[in-house]
């Protein structure tokens, strides 16, 4: 009766714990072949950019106008929607337009940014 019962805990770990997982894993693999030249993706990390080139094991993938950076296929987490308004609006300084008030307080009505100052004493 004990070994039916340890073989039905063992059962059920598996279908819980073991199963998604192999699912997740078919999928990342499946995504790592399909990806291709020009396909808007998102990181592992977050970061998102377009492939410009695709190695055996890596891609290199271009962040910002003339920035690419070269990372394993594996690191790619998902293919992304291209967006369909357009590039945002940049201002002269590289500043993305909606997030030019993100630093703003609002409880105090102020419209002066909140910058953290870092205490830097020599030892």
């Amino acid at each position: 009766m004990g070994a039916v019962l340890i073989f039905i805990l063992l059962a059920l770990l598996w279908v819980v714990l073991i199963v998604p997982r192999q699912r997740e894993v078919r999928r990342h693999n499946a995504l790592v072949a399909s990806l291709e030249v020009g396909d808007p993706v998102m990181t592992g990390a977050g970061i998102y950019g377009t492939i410009t080139a695709l190695g055996d094991d890596d891609v290199w993938v271009e962040i910002a106008p003339d920035v690419i950076i070269r990372m394993a296929k594996r690191a790619i987490g998902s293919k992304v929607e291209p967006d369909v308004e357009g590039d945002r609006a940049f201002d002269d300084h590289g500043n993305d337009d909606h997030d030019l008030h993100a630093f703003d307080d609002p409880a105090d009505g102020s419209s002066e940014r909140n910058h953290s100052q870092i205490d830097r004493t020599e030892d």
